[in-house]
């Protein structure tokens, strides 16, 4: 049995993957939402999960950031700032990650906010509770977007998550040495894994981008690394993407990243890219940003089962999403599973209710039940 669980994480990320390795149950955590999202879903699943089992520590065979952005990081933040009190009080640690998986922002880049005006406002920002994190002054004093701030912030919250993994004795990015980079082909803890993303020249290139944006040492000139009209953000195109394969099923994580990145990565990889490979399960880029998506990548990809994780905020998941998925995979049987169902989803959510109804057309909708937790795929 593999069950994927896509948690009520709002607007970002918080997912579970739990297989069965020749009778011993194998649990990741990927990414943890933003602010709100650990008290209100990973947290309370957790626990479930524990006391399903009865153990007073669940181990958590990989815990994986897939970048830095808040709607991603903050949730894993709360989570291990949890675990050090505890184990700073002495006491016994609900969770037991054996392994973390995270490409920590100033490791990327090589530097950091600190010496730059406005930069020890992003960390004062950061530092503070990721539950009342408020980022209103900087946008305010620096003329600069919502979402923008908020990844100004989450670099000095990946510099906090680093230390405490450090602080918790937690193996980093293991097998790597270092980044988790692509491409790198390995088994592991009962899976065989697939690292697309990020390719190293993507990485230098970033690097690049980086020290360009900060030779004249003025934060606002960082907004521009952080556009989504084409997500050329920095964050976002250094998203860990992996493909894993357990019990015969496949299933891909994409985190943030594009999908021609991704392609790229499968290619590197020493691929066909022309040759399909069909998965299980997708989980689509980008909370169903259509600026992450491409025709080779959903060409490249078909899946039985598509998760889009979002709630309408910052537009997510786009409308030109679904209408592209629509046309692309045709009269293919799958189904679109969505952790939300909001008023500002609307128009998209009309758009596939009217699309699924026309003659041919074999694809389900699935919402996420306001009752429950999560939205989980079982795949025997």
């Amino acid at each position: 049995m593999v069950v994927f669980e896509a948690l009520n994480a709002e607007h970002g990320d918080a997912l579970l993957l739990t297989y069965d390795d020749a009778g011993q149950t194998r649990r990741w955590v990927i990414d943890g939402g933003p602010a709100g999202v650990f008290k209100k879903s990973l947290a309370p699943r957790l626990e479930e999960i524990r006391d399903e089992i009865g153990e007073d520590s669940l181990l958590i065979d990989l815990a994986m950031v897939s970048h830095i952005d808040d709607d991603h990081i903050n949730g894993m933040l709360q989570m291990m700032r949890k675990l050090v009190t505890l184990k700073d009080q002495g006491r016994t640690l609900p969770l037991a990650i054996e392994r973390f998986w995270f490409n920590g922002f100033h490791e990327i880049v090589k530097s950091s906010l600190s010496g730059l005006p406005g930069g020890a406002k992003a960390a004062s920002l950061a530092s503070a509770s990721g539950e009342s994190l408020d980022v209103s002054e900087l946008t305010r004093q620096y003329g600069i977007e919502e979402h923008d701030a908020l990844v100004l912030a989450s670099v000095s919250q990946g510099q906090e998550l680093q230390a405490n993994i450090e602080s918790l004795e937690i193996a980093v990015n293991e097998p790597f040495e270092g980044l988790v980079v692509a491409p790198r082909s390995f088994d592991l803890i009962g899976t065989s894994m697939t690292v697309l993303g990020p390719l190293q020249e993507r990485l230098d290139a970033l690097r690049q981008q980086w020290a360009d944006a900060t030779t004249k040492g003025d934060v606002t000139k960082l907004a521009g690394l952080f556009r989504d009209d084409l997500d050329e953000g920095i964050p976002n195109l250094s998203s860990i993407s992996l493909l894993v394969e357990v019990n015969g099923r496949k299933i891909l994580l994409t985190g943030d990243a594009r999908g021609d990145d991704v392609v790229a990565g499968w290619k590197a990889a020493g691929n066909d890219p022309k040759i399909p490979v069909p998965l299980d399960i997708l989980k689509m880029p980008h909370h169903g940003s259509d600026r992450n998506l491409t025709k080779d990548f959903l060409e490249l990809f078909p899946a039985d089962h598509y998760v889009i994780s979002a709630n309408g905020k910052f537009g997510n998941p786009d409308l030109g999403t679904v209408k592209a998925m629509a046309e692309t995979l045709g009269n293919r049987e799958y189904t679109i599973h969505i952790t939300n169902h909001t008023p500002p989803m609307k128009e998209m959510a009309a758009f596939l209710t009217k699309a699924a109804k026309k003659p041919a057309r074999k694809f389900k909708v699935n919402y996420r039940e306001p009752s429950e937790r999560s939205i989980r795929i079982e795949l025997d």
